[in-house]
């Protein structure tokens, strides 16, 4: 699969990297490098962070431009954050992520997912 991660911490992002070893991993360290991205490549799955550091906008707001882009628009965007509260997966999923993981990711788990996403 072919698969952005947007998050704005380098060592975060390097790690899910290597987790997903065998697919595509494209990382986008900001809103903006991961909307320049979305212009000149198609992808299977998204991964956003929800805090993105300094930036414009954060992960909720970048989710919700990336599904009105019409050729994103059947593309699984799925949070992986820090807010691991109970109330916080609901708020996520709510908000219209197709999938939520809580830090740190369990490799078995996030593999299992993309699987499901796959097929």
């Amino acid at each position: 699969m072919k698969i952005l991660y947007v998050e704005d911490n380098k060592a975060n992002a390097y790690l899910l990297k290597i987790m997903l070893r065998g697919h595509q991993v494209d990382l986008a360290y900001s809103a903006g490098e991961a909307l320049r991205m979305l212009e000149n490549n198609l992808y299977d799955l998204i991964f956003l962070d929800i805090n993105l550091g300094n930036d414009e906008m954060d992960g909720v707001e970048l989710m919700q431009i990336i599904k009105k882009l019409p050729r994103f628009n059947n593309v699984p965007i799925c949070t992986i954050t820090a807010y691991a509260m109970p109330s916080d997966e609901k708020r996520f999923l709510e908000a219209g992520f197709d999938k939520y993981f809580s830090k740190p990711i369990d490799r078995s788990v996030l593999l299992r997912s993309i699987n499901e996403f796959a097929s």
